[in-house]
């Protein structure tokens, strides 16, 4: 499942990513795993981040991707178990290459 969010801003898109950073690399458990520009089909330029959470013996991914475009954030995220359905971070890679925003 892919969750989005719409925010009010003028932050960029790695700006944004930074923010979420910030706030995880101060939580306990969280951890960055891998950072970096995405693009989508159509040229919207983001920024994707991997966070693997950890409590009571449960690892979680979460991966969140970041753009901007007139003034607003699009923020999505998806989470999965580390040890399982892996091959859908792929999947949801190629999805969000196809996000498109009017």
């Amino acid at each position: 499942m892919l969750i989005f969010t719409v925010l009010k801003s003028n932050l960029s898109a790695e700006q944004a990513a930074q923010q979420a950073m910030d706030s995880v690399s101060t939580a306990e458990g969280m951890k960055i795993t891998s950072k970096g520009k995405f693009t989508t089909d159509e040229g919207l330029e983001g920024y994707k981040v991997v966070i693997v959470a950890s409590s009571q013996g449960t690892n979680l991914q979460m991966v969140m991707y970041f753009f901007q475009k007139r003034g607003y954030v699009i923020e999505s995220a998806y989470l999965r178990l580390v040890e399982q359905n892996k091959e859908q971070d792929v999947i949801v890679d190629i999805s969000m290459k196809t996000l498109r925003y009017e």
